[in-house]
C-alpha cells in the first residue's frame, strides 16, 4: 500500500534586519532650475530617489540640496552666491568626516569650460560664457576631496545632459574631460554618467535621468550580484553600466557610465542594504520585472515556485509555504503593473506543463524549457526565483530573468527583506511564545521583530510544543473511516515535528482544543491556501478598488500570507462548578466557498503527492502543510489536499469588534515520512 503522511507542526507564540555599515555619509547635489542657461528636467526627482535610496536602504546620514544651498537670510543674490554657498556646504560637509566615515559625494547639473580649458560644476546662476563666477571648480572639488579623512570616498556625476532642451552656448564640459581630471585621484573612486563624447540623457517614462535611475537601484540592493548581503564597488558599477546600456539601446541612445580612478577606494566600499518588509521586497522585483518586459517589448513572463538555493535546492521544504506565497503575491503585483500589456502566467496550468516536460529546480534552466508554452502563450521570459539565503530574520531574495532555453540572462532583480512573525510561522517550525523582555520605545521596530524571530527560532529548537501538557491547544486530524464516521488519528513525534499518517483519497477533519478562557483568532492555511474565502480587489483596466465585503471577486482557497488572512474566532472556553476549564474542539471541515446562514465548505480530500521531502524538486500545487496560526484578540489598529465534494453549514460571522493581535498559535501539515 503506498502511504502518505501528513507532518503536523505548530508554532505557538502570544503575540532582522540587515543594517549598513555605520558611518555612511550623502551629500546629494541637484541643480535643475538654472537662471542663465536651459533648466534641466527630473533633477529633483534624482537627488529624492538617491536620497531615499541611501537613507532609508543603506543607511547613510544623507544631505540634499536642490537648485541652491543659499539660506533664507541673504538678502542680495550676486554672481557667485550661489557658488560660495556650494561650495561652503562641501567643506563643512567634509570637515564633518571622520577616518571611519564612507563619504558619498553626488552632483547632477550642468558642467562648463572656461576659455582655459577649466572645468566647472555649475550653479544655479552660472552662465556658459563665462562659467567661473557661478561654477564650483572641479580642479578645486579634487583637492577638497583629497583631504576628506573618510576611509572610502565615492564621487558621483551626472553632468553632461544631452538633448537639445538642455542645449546651452559656451563649452559644455564633456565625459572625456571629466575622465581626466578624475582619473589620477587614487583615493577616490568616481562613477560617472557616461564616457568619452557620450551625453546623458532622460528616461522620461520614468521621469529621471537614466543615470541616476538605475544608480539609486543598485543602492537597493538589486546589485548584490553574490547574494552576501552586501554591494561592492564594482557590483554597483557593473550593475549601473549594464542597465543604462541595455536600457540607452532601446531609447535609440548610446550612454556606457564609465568608473574612474579609485584604485584604492574600489574595495573599500560596503553598502550593506537594509532589510525591508517582505511584501514591499516583492513589489520592488515586480518593478524591475515590469521594467525589463516593458524595455524589452515581451509578451509573456512565467512565474514558478521560488526555490531554496543558487541553483537545484528544494521546493517546500526548507522554507514551508512561504515560496509559494513569494511566487503568488509576485505574480499579483507584476498583474497589475502588466495592466493587461502583457501576459503574467504561474499557477497550476504553469506547474503542469513543466510537469509534463519533466522539469523541476535541477533543469528549469536548461533546453528542456526549450519553447515554453503555458495555455497556448508563448513564454517569452522566466522569472527564476530563488531563497538566496537566510540569517535570524532576514531572507535573502532573487530573481534571474531569462529566455526559456537560454544560457544568458536579461535582467535580475535581488534584495533583502525581515520576516514578521506570522511570516516566520509559515516556514514551518514549530514553538510556544518565548518570554522576552519588555522593549523601550527607543528600539526600532525591525530591531525589536528581528529580536522576537530570533527567540522563536531559538524556542524551534525544543521539543514539540504539544508535548508540554501546559501548553493550552492541541491539534488533532480526524479521517473518515469506511462507515462514514470521523475518527481521531494519532501522530508521532519527532524532533521539533508532528507527524500523522494519511492514505491518498482520505477525508479528513482539523480540530483545534482550545483550553483558554478568552476569546481566539484562527487563521487556518491548507497547502498555504486559506480555508475561508476571501475578497480580493475589483479591477478595472488601471484602476485597483479596494474590496469590501460583497464587492470585488469572492476567492475560495485564496493562496495567501498569514499576517493578512481572513480569520476564524473561538470562542473562549468555559469552566465548570469548581473552576476547572473545559477544553472546546472546534472542527474545520474543508475549504469554505460561503460563511453565514448560507455557509458551504469542500471537504479536505488527501490527493497524489511525492513520498517524501527528497521528491519535492518538481513542480506541483500540493506542498502538503496545513498552517493553523492562533492570535489574541486586539482591537483594530489605522502531499497537498484538494478541494472535494461540496457541503452545507451555518457559520456564524464574528461581530465582536476586534481583530487578530499576538500571534498563539500554528499548525503545520506536511506529506513527508518521519
Amino acid at each position: 500500500m503506498r502511504r502518505f503522511v501528513l507532518s503536523v507542526c505548530m508554532l505557538v507564540v502570544a503575540t532582522a534586519s540587515a543594517f549598513a555599515a555605520e558611518g555612511g555619509k550623502a551629500l546629494l547635489i541637484g541643480v535643475e532650475g538654472y537662471e542663465k542657461v536651459s533648466p534641466l528636467k527630473y533633477v529633483g526627482n534624482d537627488v529624492r530617489r538617491l536620497a531615499e535610496s541611501f537613507s532609508d536602504r543603506c543607511g547613510f546620514e544623507v544631505k540634499q540640496v536642490i537648485d541652491t544651498a543659499v539660506d533664507g537670510t541673504i538678502e542680495e543674490i550676486g554672481p557667485t552666491t550661489h557658488r560660495d554657498a556650494l561650495m561652503k556646504t562641501i567643506e563643512s560637509w567634509i570637515d564633518g568626516m571622520a577616518e571611519t566615515d564612507t563619504a558619498v559625494l553626488y552632483f547632477s547639473g550642468h558642467g562648463f569650460v572656461d576659455d582655459d580649458g577649466k572645468l566647472y560644476l555649475a550653479s544655479l546662476n552660472c552662465d556658459a560664457r563665462n562659467p567661473v563666477p557661478g561654477g564650483v571648480p572641479v580642479a578645486w572639488l579634487r583637492e577638497q576631496l583629497s583631504r576628506c579623512p573618510a576611509r572610502c570616498k565615492v564621487l558621483l556625476l551626472d553632468a553632461c545632459h544631452a538633448g537639445t532642451s538642455k542645449s546651452v552656448e559656451g563649452g559644455r564640459a564633456t565625459a572625456k574631460a571629466i575622465e581626466e581630471e578624475m582619473k589620477e585621484l587614487s583615493d577616490v573612486v568616481t562613477l560617472a554618467s557616461c564616457e568619452g563624447e557620450q551625453e546623458s540623457i532622460l528616461w522620461n517614462g520614468k521621469r529621471h535621468s537614466l543615470f541616476t535611475y538605475w544608480l539609486a537601484e543598485a543602492t537597493k540592493g538589486h546589485a548584490d550580484t553574490d547574494a552576501d548581503g552586501r554591494v561592492t564597488m564594482d557590483e554597483l558599477a557593473e550593475y549601473v553600466q549594464r542597465n543604462v546600456v541595455r536600457t540607452a539601446e532601446t531609447l535609440d541612445h548610446e550612454q556606457s557610465p564609465t568608473l574612474l580612478g579609485g584604485d584604492q577606494a574600489r574595495e573599500k566600499l560596503q553598502l550593506a542594504p537594509k532589510a525591508i518588509s517582505l511584501k514591499r521586497l516583492i513589489m520592488d522585483m515586480a518593478e524591475k520585472i515590469d521594467t525589463r518586459m516593458r524595455q524589452k517589448k515581451l509578451s509573456a513572463v512565467a512565474i514558478p515556485e521560488f526555490a531554496s538555493g543558487e541553483s537545484g535546492g528544494t521546493l517546500g521544504i526548507t522554507y514551508g509555504t512561504l515560496p509559494a506565497y513569494i511566487a503568488n503575491e509576485l505574480t499579483d503585483q507584476l498583474t497589475t503593473l502588466a495592466d493587461g500589456d502583457y501576459e503574467v502566467l504561474s499557477g497550476p496550468a504553469l506547474h503542469g506543463e513543466l510537469i509534463q516536460r519533466g522539469v523541476d529546480v535541477t533543469n528549469l534552466e536548461t533546453s528542456r524549457v526549450s519553447d515554453l508554452k503555458v495555455g497556448g502563450v508563448d513564454v517569452s521570459i522566466l522569472s527564476i526565483g530563488r531563497i538566496r539565503g537566510r540569517e535570524g530574520a532576514t531572507f535573502r531574495l532573487g530573481c534571474k530573468l531569462k529566455k526559456p532555453g537560454a544560457a544568458s540572462q536579461i535582467g535580475s532583480a535581488n534584495g533583502v527583506c525581515f520576516l514578521d512573525e506570522s511570516e516566520w510561522a509559515m516556514l514551518g517550525r514549530s514553538a510556544s511564545r518565548p518570554d522576552t523582555p519588555a522593549m523601550s520605545g527607543d528600539v526600532a521596530p525591525d530591531v525589536a521583530m528581528a529580536q522576537r524571530v530570533e527567540a522563536l527560532d531559538a524556542q524551534a529548537q525544543k521539543p514539540h510544543p504539544m508535548l508540554d501538557p501546559n501548553f493550552p491547544f492541541k491539534v488533532e486530524i480526524h479521517v473518515k473511516d469506511s462507515n462514514g464516521n470521523f475518527e481521531k488519528r494519532d501522530g508521532q513525534v519527532k524532533g521539533n515535528d508532528y507527524y500523522v499518517t494519511l492514505q491518498h483519497g482520505e477525508i479528513y477533519r482539523i480540530y483545534i482544543i482550545d483550553r483558554v478562557t478568552h476569546g481566539t483568532f484562527l487563521r487556518l492555511l491548507v497547502d498555504g491556501l486559506n480555508t475561508l474565502p476571501e475578497w480580493r480587489n475589483a479591477r478595472q483596466k488601471g484602476v485597483v478598488v479596494e474590496p469590501v465585503a460583497g464587492d470585488g471577486e469572492l476567492v475560495v482557497a485564496p493562496r495567501a500570507n498569514l499576517a493578512e488572512a481572513a480569520a476564524w474566532y473561538l470562542a473562549p472556553a468555559e469552566q465548570d462548578a469548581n473552576g476547572q476549564v473545559k477544553p472546546a474542539p472546534y472542527c474545520i471541515r474543508g475549504f469554505y466557498k460561503k460563511t453565514g446562514d448560507a455557509g458551504a465548505y469542500d471537504e479536505f480530500v488527501v490527493t497524489d503527492a511525492p513520498d517524501s521531502a527528497a521528491a519535492r524538486k518538481g513542480y506541483t500545487e500540493q506542498i502538503g502543510l496545513i498552517t493553523a496560526a492562533l492570535y489574541s484578540p486586539t482591537n483594530p489598529k489605522g502531499p497537498g489536499s484538494r478541494r472535494g465534494k461540496e457541503y452545507k453549514q451555518r457559520v456564524k460571522h464574528y461581530k465582536g469588534g476586534k481583530v487578530p493581535g499576538e500571534l498563539i498559535g500554528v499548525l503545520h501539515v506536511r506529506y513527508d515520512e518521519p
